[in-house]
């Protein structure tokens, strides 16, 4: 036999083969296929004898184009090999060619003579000749298509007559009569035989008696075959005539199914013309480009026909039940045994190899019809090893073959073995023009059965949820696409391939073959051109997915970020009428019920929706058209070969978007790159979606879609960003036009803007000014339109002011600005290049009363109860007189005094006022200056942003000194004991003129003293000797001054006028003096004070004498410790910060969580002239309980030369934990110069906390600390310095 018939079915063995062919050469291929497909229709045709024996029979047919001699000489072995008929189809168009035509069908009629029962020849064309009875004409094409069917309808029923007739001469042959019916290979060896025997005759017996169980299945007699095939086996297995019986095995095997299942010829019918294969399986492979049904198609087909068949028996049962009274029919697990059988029997003869292969597929087939896939397997592999002289083509058709049979039995990947097996054979050694595209699309239907997919997205699933195995292989596998890429001269899809190979093989692969494959990747992208993110289709239609390299570099951080501030558009807060009549009828119908649980009119917040990978996440701001938009992104590179990124921007999809300009970088091996900046401009408005990036890198133009990064669901990445752009708004500036305080003098004094409170606004500019308590002042707004398109003007502008979140309330409470909205709303609108003003008005408000201490209170309520001449007009008297006074509410006290209201009640009480004790101490607040910072925010907005309810924000940062007066007051009450008027010079161009015998108060402005100014005093010097009185002291005109109140606040010595430049000495000292020292420093502060007094008196005792004068003397007036301490200005001013709290005040409070830790930054500038050496700063936190015992802690950490740790009372210890050093000697701090330090406290269980921070000279720390004990440091320390403590912070710590 020359070729298998790979498409034979155990159910051909009772099918008529009939071949069709085309001749002449006016025959069309597309009118011989319609032809061909309308007679394959007729595979099935009924014979009915109405004369004779009255039988109806169905006859089977098989078509086939082509047909070899070879194969025909085997039909004495197998009937159904047997070429029975012949049509032959032809076109002419004039007579002369019916003759060649003639001689064309006899020529081929001659070739099968052996084994032909009969042939016609169907002639298409209008012609004078006339039809015969074997050639027969037609007018036309629809002619022939309509009646050609009932001719082959003729030819079919006079072959089946003269088969009938063959058969019954067959039976009814004698005995002695019967040839010896031979295989062709067997013809060789009958010389020599011996026909004179039993065992020859019997031989000759049981191969007649099986062709005529051939016949008979042919004839339509499917159980009078089985018994001929019985008969047969018996008498065949009596002689040993094995290669006889194998076929008459497979003749029973046949008949059983004819019985078994008559209407599975039907399915298999519709299988063959679903599934016909023109040329080979091979070049239908070659040839399609769908690979996923083809892999699939016949298998599920082959299903298909067994859910669709009745009678399939899958446990084994006896299947004599469903083919009646036939005992002899075969079950299930008898078709494997005769199969079996049948083929071990070929095995034993060289010569029938093909029908051995023949066999074992049928049996396959048959076996997958029973759903028998392991038993099927066994006769697959069997095929396998059958050799036989094949060419290589016929290998390779042969190897798909078995690869189909694999597929079916659904062991997909020793079916992808041998496909891939075959395409290797396509270029193996011995081939002497390999043909590499035929082997790349015989290896692509392979890739499905090792779990190989070239979708990138795909692939990367499966390794998401552990579905790839046999990773190794897909490495080999991909490589070898590879290799055959390269071969065929496609440099377009090796670089496909290579992309994939890195994309989702990257983590298979080892550390030098990465570098390999991105090395050749970039080498071949240099030479024939970048790689673009489209499919690639094939010459056969297949289509190669696309490669984006999404790890290539790994994105490890992704963010849209919203414009700047000053950029940023905001949703404009206006409540339109029909909201406001909304909100008034839920105030109408509100009902009576004073309280309800039921929150009707609270919204319904729904929960944040889950970040899914098809998910779109809408971004919680907005962007404007024609402003830079960004998006940030840091990548990471995995090659251990430096990344070369030649462009990296934004994917967008909706709103047209610009990108502004490509981003080139080099990513070092395994390092990454951070914040790379993408930038665009959106030109419209509406939604902008953002769906990833795309990027240049190895040569291949990417597309990532952020569904797809490797780290989108660690990052969170939605599918998609939704970016809302709103119209264009125009841009505006914002400045104040007055600048108190010049960067010299912040510098001095250690102001900064703090900005970061105001992260989320747009800081225009910062001023910075100085009010005094109580000052009310006016500056000049200038607002700027700088938008670069002339339509851009501003219509709309609103101010608001913004205070920082965690200020003070009481710091809040003192400023206070205004504006006229209607001065603001004239200069509108405000066009392009185009500038206006407006005024705001800043008032500082403050509490002049500063109450006295409680131990004070009582002392002077005692003295009060001891004076019961006084009336209640004097007890009221008194009350003011036990308040410290500021200046505003001095000057109108002072006028109150002057009133006659109480002149009398001064004259009574004169010598019974009450009197301040000298020794009253004033808390040090009133010393402090404040620093406030606010924004003014100006929202404005115009165009077509305006019409779309969206505006800008601009503010203008205030920095906001507020200061007490700029001088201390010394306050005298004087008394004019003459008889005459009186006027007193107490200031410059400032006098008072006192009736006689009254008196009245005056404030006499005192510079404070500046630390600098004391430099001159050596440790040795002696206090100044001044005498010292108690009570009234008198002057020569007998005016009587008495220093009745001090009240000064504490200003800054920058305000003061420049001192004179200090000789180099430790200026330390001077913090905490020697007693000796602090004597002097106090005696000579008292000088300082009179230096600056200077009261002079002017008497006219008649108009005819001369003006009378004289100087009042007030040297010798009993100025207290703690008066003369205040007068000092100190040479560090201090800030601090307590987590985001700023404090420059010198006492504040804060509450924190229990373990929470409190990060404490500091801050020292030194305002004096002099560098400071020797400076310990250091922090105390102590618990006061307002009894004897208090709980402290102090430990110190020197940074510098010298290094100190102590504990104290562990009783603090153990509820506060430190983190850092709280104490640090900072060796030199030169003039205007800032130190910072950071230390934190840890507390462990809740309460109140006082924690002070101090600076002090070193030497004089280290005295203190061993000079007294912890209980009495903060008193000492206190007593004996003049600056120790720069804050006091009290800490409430919460469960």
């Amino acid at each position: 036999m020359a070729t298998p018939d790979y498409d034979q079915f155990a159910e051909d063995h009772q099918c008529l083969l009939i071949v069709i062919k085309q001749i002449g050469p006016q025959m069309n291929a597309s009118l011989f296929n319609r032809i061909y497909d309308r007679l394959s229709q007729l595979y099935e045709f009924k014979i009915t004898d109405n004369k004779g024996m009255g039988f109806e029979r169905t006859v089977r047919l098989r078509y086939k184009q082509s047909y070899s001699i070879e194969n025909n000489a085997w039909g004495e072995f197998q009937a159904h090999r047997r070429l029975v008929g012949l049509i032959t189809i032809a076109r002419s168009f004039n007579d002369n060619e019916i003759e060649s035509i003639c001689e064309l069908h006899n020529t081929i009629r001659d070739t099968y003579a052996n084994t032909l029962f009969d042939s016609r020849c169907f002639v298409i064309g209008n012609l004078s000749t006339t039809t015969t009875e074997k050639v027969v004409f037609f007018e036309s094409e629809e002619l022939c298509c309509e009646q050609i069917e009932a001719r082959v309808q003729e030819l079919i029923t006079g072959l089946f007559w003269v088969l009938e007739s063959k058969r019954l001469d067959r039976a009814s042959e004698k005995m002695d009569k019967i040839p010896l019916l031979m295989a062709p290979f067997e013809e060789k060896a009958l010389f020599g035989l011996d026909n004179d025997t039993f065992a020859f005759r019997r031989k000759c017996m049981g191969r007649m008696r099986k062709h005529i169980a051939d016949l008979s299945l042919l004839a339509g007699l499917p159980q009078e075959s089985i018994t001929n095939y019985i008969s047969a086996i018996e008498q065949l297995k009596a002689v040993g005539d094995k290669l006889w019986l194998a076929s008459a095995y497979e003749g029973l095997c046949a008949a059983s199914l004819a019985l078994l299942f008559p209407d599975r010829w039907h399915q298999i019918h519709l299988l063959r013309r679903q599934f016909h294969f023109e040329k080979s399986l091979f070049h239908d492979l070659i040839s399609r480009c769908d690979y996923e049904v083809s892999r699939s198609e016949v298998c599920e087909a082959m299903r298909r026909i067994a859910a669709n068949s009745e009678g399939v028996i899958l446990n084994g049962e006896d299947s004599s039940s469903k083919a009646g009274a036939n005992k002899n029919i075969l079950t299930v697990d008898q078709f494997y045994d005769r199969y079996k059988e049948a083929a071990s029997y070929y095995a034993l003869y060289r010569g029938a190899s093909i029908l051995e292969f023949e066999c074992s597929f049928k049996a396959a087939r048959t076996l997958i019809f029973f759903e028998r896939y392991l038993k099927a397997s066994d006769f697959i592999q069997n095929a396998v090893f059958i050799t036989f002289t094949q060419t290589t083509d016929e290998q390779i058709e042969r190897l798909l073959q078995i690869s189909q049979l694999y597929e079916n039995i659904r062991f997909y990947r020793k079916a992808a073995f041998y496909k891939r097996f075959a395409a290797l054979k396509s270029v193996s050694l011995h081939v002497k023009s390999p043909n590499w595209e035929r082997c790349y699309f015989l290896m692509l239907p392979a890739l499905h059965g090792y779990g190989v997919t070239l979708d990138p997205t795909e692939y990367d699933q499966r390794l998401a949820r552990n579905d790839v195995h046999w990773s190794g292989i897909h490495v080999q596998l991909v490589q070898e696409m590879i290799t055959t890429a390269v071969k065929m001269e496609n440099q377009t899809l090796a670089m496909r391939h290579l992309s994939f190979m890195l994309q989702c093989l990257f983590n298979h692969i080892s550390p030098s073959q990465r570098q390999d494959f991105a090395t050749k990747l970039s080498s071949l992208a240099s030479k024939c051109g970048e790689g673009s993110p489209v499919i690639l289709k094939l010459s056969n239609s297949a289509i190669i997915p696309s490669v984006n390299f999404t790890k290539f570099p790994t994105v490890i951080f992704f963010k849209v970020e919203p414009l700047p501030p000053y950029l940023r558009p905001v949703k404009l807060k206006l409540i339109s009428s029909a909201e406001t009549e909304r909100l008034k009828e839920l105030a109408q119908n509100s009902g009576p019920f004073i309280y309800t649980p039921l929150q009707l009119n609270r919204p319904f917040k729904q929960p944040p929706p889950k970040v899914t990978r098809d998910s779109v996440s809408k971004v919680a701001f907005y962007w404007a058209e024609g402003n830079t938009g960004k998006v940030t992104i840091s990548l990471h590179n995995y090659l251990p070969i430096e990344l070369n990124i030649s462009s990296i921007m934004v994917m967008t999809d909706g709103v047209a978007f610009e990108p502004n300009h490509d981003t080139s970088l080099k990513i070092s091996p395994l390092t990454s790159f951070t914040n790379i900046a993408m930038t665009g401009i959106p030109r419209a408005s509406g939604t902008l979606d953002i769906l990833g990036y795309k990027i240049h890198s190895l040569g291949i133009k990417s597309d990532c879609q952020l569904s797809q990064l490797p780290n989108a669901r660690k990052l969170k990445l939605p599918a998609r960003f939704a970016v809302e752009v709103v119209p264009r708004l125009p841009l505006m500036c914002a400045q104040c036009l007055a600048d108190d305080l010049t960067g010299e003098l912040r510098s001095s004094k250690a102001i900064s803007p703090t900005e970061d409170v105001f992260t989320d606004m747009h800081i225009s500019n910062s001023t910075f000014i100085e009010l005094y308590t109580g000052q009310c002042k006016t500056y000049q707004m200038k607002l700027s339109n700088i938008s670069r398109n002339v339509d851009e003007q501003i219509d709309f502008v609103e101010v608001c002011v913004i205070f920082p979140k965690n200020i003070n309330p009481e710091l809040q409470k003192l400023v206070t600005v205004k504006w006229d909205n209607e001065q603001l709303n004239n200069t509108l609108p405000i066009g392009r290049e185009l500038n206006t003003t407006f005024d705001i008005t800043i008032s500082v408000k403050g509490n002049f009363v500063c109450h006295l201490k409680q131990s004070q209170l009582v002392a002077n309520n005692m003295e009060v109860n001891r004076n019961n001449k006084l009336t209640a007009s004097n007890m009221s008297l008194a009350q003011k007189k036990s308040q410290v006074l500021g200046s505003t509410k001095l000057a109108n006290f002072i006028n109150e005094l002057q009133t006659k209201k109480f002149n009398s009640e001064l004259n009574n009480a004169s010598n019974n006022v009450l009197e301040v004790d000298n020794e009253t101490e004033f808390p040090d607040e009133i010393f402090k200056t404040s620093i406030v910072e606010f924004c003014l925010q100006f929202d404005y907005s115009g165009g077509p942003g305006l019409n779309s309810g969206f505006c800008r924000q601009t503010s203008v940062h205030f920095v906001l000194e507020v200061s007490p007066p700029d001088e201390c007051y010394m306050v005298f009450d004087a008394l004019n004991a003459t008889e005459h008027e009186l006027t007193l010079l107490y200031a410059q161009n400032k006098e008072m003129l006192i009736e006689s015998r009254e008196k009245c108060r005056i404030p006499v402005p005192i510079k404070r003293c500046p630390l600098n100014c004391l430099s001159a005093l050596g440790d040795d010097d002696e206090p100044l000797s001044l005498p010292f009185y108690g009570g009234n002291a008198s002057t020569q005109c007998q005016n009587t001054t008495t220093s009745n109140n001090n009240n000064f606040n504490n200003l800054n010595h920058n305000k003061q006028a420049s001192p004179a430049k200090a000789p180099s000495t430790d200026f330390l000292s001077y913090i905490f003096p020697t007693e000796q020292k602090l004597k002097a420093i106090l005696a000579r502060i008292r000088l300082h004070i009179s230096s600056q007094i200077n009261l002079q008196w002017h008497l006219a005792m008649s108009p005819d004498l001369p003006l009378s004068e004289g100087l009042v003397s007030v040297d010798q007036v009993p100025y207290t410790n703690e008066m003369l301490k205040a007068l000092l200005i100190p040479p560090i001013s201090s800030e601090i910060q307590i987590n985001e709290l700023r404090l420059r005040s010198s006492h504040g409070e804060i509450a924190i969580k229990v373990a929470e830790q409190a990060t404490i930054r500091t801050r020292l500038h030194n305002t004096s002239e002099t560098s400071l050496q020797q400076l310990r700063q250091y922090l105390f936190c102590y618990q006061d309980y307002q009894t004897a015992a208090t709980t402290t802690t102090s430990s110190t950490m020197t940074k510098g030369a010298q290094s100190h740790s102590s504990h104290y009372h562990g009783g603090m210890n153990s509820k506060v934990v430190i983190s850092g050093s709280d104490s640090i000697c900072i060796d030199q701090l030169p003039s205007s110069e800032t130190h910072e330090h950071e230390c934190g406290l840890v507390f462990l269980y809740a309460g109140v906390y006082k924690l002070q921070i101090c600076c002090l000279p070193e030497e004089s720390f280290q005295k203190q600390k061993s000079s007294f004990e912890t209980r009495n440091w903060i008193e000492a320390s206190s007593a004996q310095s003049l600056f120790t403590c720069l804050h006091t912070i009290e800490i409430t710590v919460e469960e």
